[in-house]
This record gives structure tokens, C-alpha cells and sequence, in this order.
């Protein structure tokens, strides 16, 4: 067992990267937006370390600290686990530049905004929010 010391006030949330537009993406099943949610955390959650903490200690679900539930059961069982961010720059929504490309490629096709999020990896909205993106730059 691990010994963690955890924030005293539940304040600390208040900084976290999960206060993020599409918040589920944080408990999704998906291991796709599991690994998207995880970068996010690593590059820019002000608070990782409290995050992990809680994460380890009290939560079975979900990114917790840039970890996954499993990642975090290796953590517990002292196993090993990843040290270093996933890596490959992300837009600010968490998705590759190959993923963004791929959106371009199925929007220009005509495949329908739910289609492409779910072989992506991500919500509608963040498709259509590229889509949108995409024809406003062809304009």
C-alpha cells in the first residue's frame, strides 16, 4: 500500500485541467479519449500532483493525475508505470496532428460529424468545431 498524503480542502479542483469543455472525457471508456484526456493532464493540469494523489487514493475510474484506472492499479500494486507524457503534440483539445488531418480527409468526403468522432477517438462537437474551423480557412 501506498502512503499519500492528500490535500486538506477540496479546493485544489478548482485549478484542474478537467475543467475542460468536454469534461467526460476525463471517465470515458474509450481508450482513445482515456490517452487524449492523459496528455492533457500532462502538459498543462497546474495541479498533476494532487490530482495523481487523490486519484491513487480514493478513485477506481477515470484519468486521475494524467493516469488511468489500470495505470494506477500498477501504481498501487508497485509495479511500473508510464513516467513521461504520451507523446506527440496536441492541439488544445487534446487531439494529434494526424487525427486533425484525418478529420480534414472525412470532412472533405462528406462523413457525417458522429461518424468521424467516433474513429477519431472524440466527442461530435470537437469535429464539428474543426469542421468549422476547416471551412472558414477555405473561405
Amino acid at each position: 500500500m501506498i502512503d499519500i498524503a492528500l490535500p486538506r480542502d477540496i479546493d485544489w479542483r478548482q485549478g484542474a485541467c478537467t475543467r475542460h469543455p468536454n469534461p467526460a472525457l476525463w471517465m470515458s471508456t474509450n481508450p482513445r479519449e482515456r490517452a487524449a484526456a492523459a496528455q492533457i493532464c500532462w502538459e498543462r493540469c497546474p495541479i498533476l500532483a494532487a490530482c495523481r494523489a487523490h486519484g491513487l487514493a480514493a478513485e477506481p475510474h477515470g484519468v486521475w493525475g494524467g493516469l488511468d484506472a489500470e495505470e494506477r492499479r500498477r501504481e498501487r500494486q508497485g509495479l511500473p508505470r508510464r513516467t513521461q507524457p504520451p507523446t506527440g503534440p496536441r492541439s488544445a483539445n487534446g487531439l494529434s496532428a494526424a487525427q486533425i488531418a484525418r478529420i480534414a480527409e472525412l470532412v472533405a468526403a462528406g462523413v457525417r460529424t458522429g461518424r468521424i468522432a467516433d474513429e477519431i477517438g472524440c466527442n461530435a462537437r470537437t469535429v464539428y468545431r474543426h469542421a468549422k474551423q476547416l471551412k472558414a480557412s477555405a473561405a
